[in-house]
């Protein structure tokens, strides 16, 4: 497939009329100011494997208007730099390559749907490197010489595809799960695994498994294990996260816990790593994969008082078993580690990234999605 260019957005008749409503109607006394509600929000953040780029998506209250945006930590700081119009605002429409020099971004810039890749840095044009209705949660194989990913195109079942990036060689991966979602490579890219539903198992129930396939499709495993976060934690090790709940004598729930374990792909043996009441009781890790730190010792989850994927910031040492509180506000999400380890950045009331160390020091606020340039 030849190169195609990104062209560059156009605004509708209906958003024009849109955002000058939005600007007559404060001046007119009906609404407060314009800073009083944001234009746009904070959908999904992705720190580099290396160096301090921070790639996110915001998406207008409209939610027709996703673009994907890059911007530096560090001094001196640059400006946010928009990378591509039109980019999805699925469960984790960017992938950045391992080398931080190119990002793979789910998107359809003027309609054109397709997994796109993009360039990070002052030259270079995004590329299509397949047209395909919804493509979610791309990522790239160890090696940056494969890419997997979801097609999940209305009316049908959603498909793994896995893409030879060097020729555009793109192959499905057959599957038994209906639905498969959240790809991940393991560490040699021998694996890929991925949470299945959709399928009904032979008791009536619907499956909430995790995967493991080969990238040729030849071998499969479906592991015995139920919950929506995993992450590789080595090259044949899941590490996935359950919670529990006792009852007491008159039938009453007394205790919330939460588990973490490591199955094993090759024997299925399971293991559990930690066992803490020590969270709330409303726990998740968002709509992205577990924020496992690059050293594979601690743990980001959040924890808050409702199910809107916002909450505080916990980070769980494995080794230890200990639980500390970084954040406190409940209105974060998106935690991810810099390829260091030395770093977390998060979004903030899903209008701000902010930045702290792995302790939960130094918060800093490092953009506001008002300091984009429009």
């Amino acid at each position: 497939m030849p190169d195609q260019d990104v062209p560059r957005g156009s605004v509708t008749d209906m958003r024009n009329q849109v955002a000058l409503l939005l600007v007559l109607v404060p001046l007119l006394g009906g609404c407060p100011g314009p800073r009083d509600e944001s234009p746009l929000t904070i959908e999904s953040l992705s720190y580099a494997p290396v160096g301090n780029q921070i790639a996110f998506v915001t998406v207008g209250r409209d939610w027709m208007t996703g673009e994907a945006w890059v911007t530096t930590r560090g001094s001196p700081q640059t400006a946010p730099t928009l990378l591509l119009e039109g980019a999805s605002w699925s469960a984790a429409p960017l992938a950045w390559r391992h080398d931080a020099q190119a990002l793979a971004i789910g998107g359809a810039p003027e309609g054109v749907n397709g997994l796109w890749l993009v360039p990070v840095g002052p030259s270079g044009t995004a590329r299509l490197l397949m047209s395909a209705e919804d493509c979610d949660s791309p990522v790239w194989s160890p090696d940056d010489e494969q890419l997997a990913w979801v097609d999940s195109g209305e009316g049908r079942d959603s498909r793994l595809l896995v893409m030879r990036v060097a020729d555009g060689y793109v192959r499905e991966v057959r599957t038994t799960s209906a639905e498969p979602v959240f790809p991940q490579w393991n560490l040699d890219g021998s694996w890929i695994a991925f949470y299945g539903t959709g399928t009904t198992l032979h008791n009536g129930s619907r499956d909430s498994s995790i995967y493991v396939v080969s990238p040729d499709g030849s071998t499969e495993k479906r592991l015995d294990v139920e919950s929506s976060g995993f992450v590789w934690a080595g090259n044949e090790e899941l590490l996935y996260s359950l919670s529990s709940r006792r009852k007491n004598a008159s039938g009453d729930f007394v205790t919330w816990k939460l588990n973490i374990w490591v199955t094993d792909v090759a024997t299925g043996k399971q293991r559990r790593v930690l066992a803490t009441t020590a969270l709330p009781e409303k726990v998740w890790r968002g709509r992205a994969a577990p924020a496992l730190s690059p050293d594979k010792r601690h743990l980001l989850l959040l924890g808050g008082s409702n199910m809107d994927e916002e909450g505080d910031i916990y980070r769980i040492d494995l080794d230890r078993g200990d639980v500390t509180q970084l954040t406190s506000g409940r209105t974060d999400s998106w935690p991810c580690w810099s390829g260091d380890g030395h770093t977390i950045a998060f979004v903030r009331e899903r209008t701000s990234i902010w930045t702290m160390t792995a302790n939960g020091a130094e918060q800093t606020k490092l953009l506001d999605v008002w300091d984009l340039p429009r």
